[in-house]
């Protein structure tokens, strides 16, 4: 009897792999996204810092030109940290898209694995029919052997 061979397995290999090779790429995606949620962090606690030394400077009384600076500093920080939100949304969206593409890949993999499955059980029912038909030609030739003789 010959093996069961699935004409399609090369596919499903690749269906397999290509998997992987995104959930990594998925897996590299989390990981830059939280390196840029960890940097907007460190820039609001940055930027409440700033506020409090703002706030004392005014108390204590500075200079004009320093406070210009200062202003100028933190509407720098400002404009990074809007960036930094452009760069979250920007790479929560990535993720959301190649969350999408491993389903899509998942659910083809499913069905090859399904239709795998399918072929195996008729290939079985063929083999099963097969050996009977080969047991039933065995006895009915040991039985006519047995009344010839």
């Amino acid at each position: 009897m010959k093996q069961f061979k699935f004409s399609m397995q090369k596919i499903l290999e690749y269906k397999s792999h290509m998997e992987e090779n995104e959930k990594a790429i998925l897996e590299q995606m989390h990981s830059l996204y939280n390196r840029f949620c960890s940097e907007m962090i460190d820039m609001k606690n940055e930027y409440k810092r700033l506020q409090l030394k703002n706030e004392q400077m005014f108390k204590i009384g500075v200079a004009v030109c320093e406070v210009m600076v200062f202003k100028s500093y933190l509407s720098d920080l400002i404009g990074r940290m809007e960036l930094q939100q452009e760069k979250i949304k920007k790479a929560e969206l990535q993720i959301d898209n190649q969350i999408i593409k491993i389903i899509k890949i998942s659910q083809d993999k499913t069905v090859m694995e399904k239709l795998k499955q399918k072929y195996q059980v008729t290939y079985r029912e063929q083999q099963r029919k097969e050996t009977e038909l080969f047991i039933d030609d065995f006895v009915a030739n040991t039985n006519h052997l047995k009344f010839s003789s």
